[in-house]
Order: structure tokens, then C-alpha cells, then sequence
């Protein structure tokens, strides 16, 4: 299928961090054509946000916003909280 390993600047936040990151992985989901994804993370607001229509206009919502936008051009996608143990890789 396709992997991804980029180094984001430190953006302030956690959560920002974790945004962009998630945005990042659907952009790149879609440029190789998935159009099918499950997007893990460990930060539970980002992980909630994503899932949830309401419209908050904190920095990292806008961030999370475009990433569904883009998101919504898949067949399916889900977003599933996993504890920072499930993440290791990322955090390597």
C-alpha cells in the first residue's frame, strides 16, 4: 500500500502536533488512492474531534477541519483512540 515518515517542526501542542499529523496521513492516503482508512492516534480531543460534527474554532479544529474535508472523499474512513502504548512507532 504506501508508508509515510515525516518530521513535523513542533507546533506548540501535542494536539496541533497530532492534528497535522492526521491531516498529513489522509492527504497522503488519498494521493495514493486508499479510499478506505482507519486513522489511529493517542491524543483522545483530536481522536474526538475527528469524529464529531460540531464546529469549534480553536487552531487545531480548523487543522482537523480541512482534514475532513479531504476525509469525506473516501468510500469509508473511521478514527479510533488508541493509548500511547498502541502508538509506538510514531513516537520512535
Amino acid at each position: 500500500m504506501g508508508a509515510l515518515s515525516q518530521r513535523i517542526p513542533f507546533q506548540g501542542s501535542v494536539a496541533m502536533m497530532e492534528a497535522l499529523t492526521a491531516k498529513r496521513a489522509i492527504e497522503f492516503a488519498l494521493k495514493i488512492g486508499i479510499w478506505k482508512t482507519e486513522i489511529e492516534g493517542d491524543t483522545v480531543v483530536v481522536m474526538k474531534i475527528l469524529n464529531d460534527s460540531d464546529v469549534n474554532l480553536s487552531p487545531v479544529e480548523f487543522i482537523l477541519q480541512e482534514a475532513k474535508l479531504m476525509a469525506k472523499n473516501m468510500d469509508c474512513y473511521s478514527v479510533a483512540h488508541v493509548g500511547r502504548n498502541g502508538n509506538k512507532v510514531a513516537h520512535a
